[in-house]
């Protein structure tokens, strides 16, 4: 279900108000996370990430594990950093101070438990 609720809004990085739908799924789980939301998140990088938390709490786990490699590569993107594979781009993450160093040891570790778990799948 896709719902508009006045108020409920977000800010691209060049400040232009965008009117956000939210998708409720039923029944609701009960171990559902609700996403981040910030006027400060580019609104690429928010999107893919709410899109993921979405298919995550929706149970569609394939679909959320390329989300949040998505989300990944969007921040690249937007700090600059576009050379080398993932493994590469989360390293210079964290040398250029955007994410922590226990960050990166976690990227890491979703990065690979995701390749694992698409080669098993495909």
């Amino acid at each position: 279900m896709e719902e508009f609720e006045e108020g409920n809004v977000e800010y691209d990085q060049y400040g232009n108000e965008m009117i956000v739908s939210v998708h409720t799924s039923y029944p609701v789980k009960e171990n559902s996370i609700e996403p981040l939301r910030s006027w400060e998140i580019p609104s690429l990088i928010s999107r893919a990430y709410t899109e993921s938390v979405e298919a995550l709490n929706d149970g569609s786990l394939l679909l959320a594990a390329i989300g949040f490699r998505a989300t990944i590569e969007a921040l690249c993107l937007e700090k600059g950093i576009s050379k080398g594979n993932l493994e590469k781009k989360i390293d210079e993450l964290s040398k250029k101070g955007i994410i922590t160093a226990l960050d990166c040891e976690r990227l890491h570790a979703a990065r690979f438990l995701a390749n694992v778990n698409f080669r098993i799948t495909a």
